[in-house]
């Protein structure tokens, strides 16, 4: 049997990684990877590692994830059937993002079986996957609530991961409502914002003051989203209320800060 692998499924293997050559350092695994994973599942322990071993020697990629994750990494994802699935259902990406995030990654994709999921949970970091998985633990989401939380993830970052993971129910569906009626774009820009008015007085002020700068030293940029911003005004006026009302909470929060400040000296 091993023989037959070495001398059969390797060559094969070789082809693909030739075949697909750059494609494959764009940040997902390349599907030489997926056929690595769906013949590993197929053989014993020993002729998995040899496979593995040969496979680092010849796709860049695959040696890439053995130093990332390492050898027994591949082995053990190859060894789950149920994620095996995953990865035929849904490609490179889903096993990128099962090597990265193991069983948060299998519970995301189980209840949201999505292409553009496993991508950006694929590119996500380890933390912003425990974010998640705090998030959707403390809510009730649909798929494509998932989804959705995901996508936010992807273009807000681990910022607004942890954000997301510290949201109370009824602030998280005002953001899944938001991305729902005035898009992603508008749903990172709430949980930013949100960020903003952080727990520390000091922080909220920092942030004011960098974006202060920011619009000084970048004028037209900002007078770009100057508009937009009063386009979304105009569009969208009780989603902007909800985030006006938070500006009042933040000044006091700021105020109470400084008199505790001052009181104590």
């Amino acid at each position: 049997m091993k023989r037959i692998i070495l001398t059969k499924i390797l060559p094969l293997l070789a082809v693909l990684v030739a075949v697909l050559g750059h494609s494959a350092q764009a940040g997902a695994a390349s599907e030489a990877l997926e056929f690595l994973i769906k013949r590993i599942s197929k053989v014993g322990s020993a002729a998995a590692e040899a496979l593995v071993n040969e496979a680092v020697d010849k796709s860049p990629v695959v040696a890439r994830l053995v130093r990332q994750y390492g050898e027994d990494a591949l082995v053990t994802l190859a060894g789950k059937p149920g994620r095996v699935e995953l990865v035929e259902q849904l490609g490179d990406d889903a096993a990128e993002a099962l090597l990265k995030h193991a069983d948060i990654a299998e519970d995301v994709l189980r209840r949201c079986p999505d292409g553009e999921v496993a991508s950006a949970l694929g590119g996500m970091s380890r933390e912003s996957g425990q974010y998640l998985s705090i998030c959707s633990s403390r809510n009730a989401l649909s798929a494509q609530d998932y989804k959705t939380v995901i996508l936010v993830v992807r273009e807000g970052g681990e910022a607004a991961a942890e954000k997301l993971s510290r949201m109370s129910p009824s602030a998280l569906d005002k953001v899944l409502k938001t991305a729902q009626t005035a898009g992603l774009t508008a749903a990172v820009t709430m949980v930013s914002a949100t960020a903003a008015i952080s727990d520390s007085p000091v922080e909220f002020v920092e942030n004011i003051f960098s974006l202060g700068q920011w619009i000084c030293e970048h004028p037209i940029p900002a007078l770009l989203v100057f508009v937009i911003l009063v386009s979304l005004i105009i569009k969208f006026p009780d989603i902007v209320v909800n985030i006006l009302l938070w500006l009042p909470r933040a000044a006091w929060r700021v105020l109470k800060w400084i008199w505790r400040a001052f009181r104590k000296n």
